[in-house]
């Protein structure tokens, strides 16, 4: 499985720990040893420190052994490509970001053993402290495509076009840690992907702690695979504006301190039914909390004109319920476009057996034109209430996603599609 869940993911390496420290989860469960201190500077003599500010606009490559400190929102500029190599340390102040900016590129691609960590540079890291990764393309969106609160007299931070099967590059065995803060006159999810297309290589990632959203995908069609997203303090992964791509092992953990969705899908707030229409499909999903009454977080909410191909999901704990369908979705059940199946819902809801919100048809609260919810869901294959019997989803330091074994997440399991992304042994539900 993804990340954490290694027994039924044999690709998945057992080596890659971070730092140890009891605030940060490690990626595996097990002996992993330990890689220590990631700013470690490997063959060199002396440590290496270097303060980056200025836009990148020839081809450049950060070092293992160093750790780059970004002091305000650095931008990767066309046609540039910034290469990062495994074990490289990043970190940002307030304020700060990198930008891979539309016509860029960025490689960075970090080892099981020698991930790249992107991280605060504040002595006592907390969720915000700096703004996060930005990686901008060409591909398709609905959009004006321009990242969402920044000002449009800022073309580096634009995104979109006509060339679906561009690139933004590849980010794969990263962390992002305490980003989600303020940077470019917005505040930034700690991954944001817009109109990223399919030549874009997204794997193996760890978001923890944002102070934003944990990743938010704009338009395109770019795929993701073993993305782990460690309590965020709104969304763990989000999409709109047109993402037709693919997703196979997301896991989402948040808690009752942290985070309002697991995840959260649209298509675009002002037209909902523009074109192209965020149609993503993903296998093998979790979503987890060990949230509180109080904390009204729901599992999965999929509104503003989106459809979704959603199979093998385990949606547990959330106190709000586990799925809200708003707006029109019943257009898109219509349309063949809204589609689930292999679900198990488990502990949601106020009363633990509560998955649906309950909305009165007419009132204000009915934000889906009168939709039933749990009347749609019978009619989804494999869509159980059963606990699939976590083994530690709470935990802060190693959350424990790895189901029961011979248990219900093992049964009725839906076969993704033998296309060449998608791993068709992945025999289980879940993450």
């Amino acid at each position: 499985m993804l990340l954490l869940l290694t027994a039924c993911l044999p690709r998945w390496k057992d080596d890659w720990a971070p730092p140890r420290n009891t605030d940060r989860p490690p990626i595996e469960t097990g002996d992993t040893g330990d890689t220590g201190d990631t700013s470690d500077t490997g063959d060199t003599d002396e440590p290496c420190f270097i303060e980056v500010s200025a836009s990148i606009t020839a081809d450049e490559t950060w070092s293992k052994g160093c750790t780059y400190t970004l002091t305000e929102a650095v931008f990767v500029e066309a046609p540039a490509v910034l290469g990062i190599q495994p074990g490289a340390r990043i970190e940002g102040v307030a304020g700060s970001a990198l930008v891979v900016a539309r016509g860029a590129g960025l490689r960075a691609e970090g080892s099981a053993s020698e991930p790249i960590v992107f991280t605060s540079a504040a002595e006592a890291a907390a969720p915000g402290d700096w703004g996060g990764v930005v990686m901008l393309g060409s591909g398709f969106v609905n959009s004006l495509g321009q990242v969402p609160g920044t000002p449009v007299e800022e073309t580096r931070l634009a995104y979109g076009g006509t060339e679906p099967a561009s690139g933004c590059g590849t980010l794969s065995y990263a962390r992002i840690e305490y980003a989600g803060g303020a940077a470019v006159n917005a505040t930034l999810p700690a991954l944001t992907l817009g109109g990223c297309g399919g030549a874009t290589v997204v794997h193996d990632l760890q978001i923890h702690q944002s102070g934003a959203a944990g990743a938010s995908v704009l338009g395109g069609d770019v795929d993701l695979q073993r993305l782990l997203v460690t309590r965020p303090s709104t969304t763990g992964l989000e999409w709109a504006e047109g993402w037709t791509g693919r997703a196979q092992w997301l896991a989402v953990q948040l808690d009752a301190e942290r985070g309002t969705q697991g995840i959260k899908g649209g298509n675009l707030r002002q037209d909902h039914d523009a074109e192209p229409r965020s149609l993503p499909t993903l296998f093998n999903v979790t979503v987890v909390s060990t949230s509180d009454a109080t904390s009204r977080q729901l599992a999965l909410v999929l509104g503003e004109g989106t459809g979704a191909f959603a199979s093998n999901l385990i949606l547990s704990g959330l106190s709000a319920g586990a799925l809200d369908l708003r707006d029109e979705a019943q257009v898109r059940i219509d349309a063949s476009e809204l589609k689930f199946a292999a679900t198990l819902l488990n502990d949601c809801g106020p009363t633990g057996s509560i998955f649906y919100e309950k909305e009165d048809e007419g009132t204000a609260q009915d934000d889906d034109f009168g939709l039933d919810e749990k009347a749609f869901m019978g009619t989804q294959p494999g869509v159980l209430a059963a606990d699939p019997g976590l083994s530690d989803p709470g935990n802060r330091s190693a959350p424990g996603l790895t189901p029961a074994a011979g248990g219900a997440a093992t049964k009725g399991v839906a076969t993704p599609p033998d296309d060449g992304f998608f791993d068709v042994t992945a025999a289980y539900i879940g993450a």
